[in-house]
């Protein structure tokens, strides 16, 4: 088949790519980089020509609340009506589970709600794969919960649960999932383990050498919003990653 993945610079579509060229099939690797931009809409017809499936693993250039719903808002109807134009047979996109939740509106998460509603609304068959948050993602997603004190900095982070992933095993997924039918609906993946995020956020701390204060809070906002102990947690089947929080840590040496 040939496959059109979007975002294939970034981590998930680097893996992504890899794993799909090693099964035989055709793979085209379209990012800004290689001139194919969502937002201007530049190189997308063209990189998507004679494509069966498109895989769209995009994050915004800018973690800033305005940014990142505008990039979304625009870039996931140029992707979905280029698709469409088309004749792609399947649209596989990468989200994050727990969008479209009431206790989980962070702008985020938001903004995530919005891409997926482009695809579903695009007429083409689809998947969206929602993942839970990367074990490779702890520690950025820490940066934004430092607090000010008077005795320094700390991370202030929800004293809720959250089921982290390696990374690896979500692109197998997201590949296995390229090479099948579409299932016009979402499917999960999750790690083996729930737990609390300030363990987590820990533990990925002190295997760096790094001494952080790390407080439990129960109304800490994930990107911009209070959560619950459901918000980040898969509801219902869902596949789960082999590799545990600390094998990842283990294996980073």
């Amino acid at each position: 088949m040939k496959i059109v993945v979007i975002g294939a610079s970034g981590a998930s579509g680097t893996l992504v790519s890899d794993a799909l060229e090693k099964n035989g099939h055709e793979v085209v690797r379209a990012s800004r980089s290689t001139g194919v931009d969502l937002v201007t809409g530049e190189g997308v017809d063209d990189a998507l020509q004679g494509a069966d499936v498109v895989v769209e693993l995009t994050n915004p250039p800018s973690f800033e609340p305005e940014q990142v719903e505008a990039f979304f808002k625009v870039s996931s109807k140029t992707l979905a009506d280029a698709a469409a134009r088309a004749g792609v047979a399947h649209h596989v996109m990468l989200s994050i589970i727990g969008v479209g939740r009431p206790d989980n509106q962070g702008f985020y998460m938001r903004a995530k709600e919005v891409q997926e509603a482009a695809v579903r609304g695009s007429g083409v068959p689809f998947t969206i794969v929602r993942a839970a948050q990367f074990f490779e993602f702890i520690e950025m997603m820490s940066m934004s919960m430092v607090e000010e004190t008077a005795r320094g900095k700390k991370i202030v982070a929800p004293g809720h649960a959250f089921q982290p992933v390696a990374l690896a095993e979500v692109a197998d997924y997201v590949a296995e999932i390229a090479e099948g039918p579409a299932h016009d609906a979402v499917v999960e993946i999750a790690g083996p383990d729930r737990l609390p995020m300030p363990q987590a956020i820990r533990e990925v701390f002190q295997a760096k050498g790094e001494q952080w204060e790390v407080e439990p809070a129960e109304d800490a906002p994930y990107f911009g919003a209070p959560i619950t102990d459901d918000s980040l947690v898969p509801h219902g089947d869902v596949r789960r990653g082999a590799q545990t929080l600390r094998e990842w840590i283990a294996a980073q040496g």
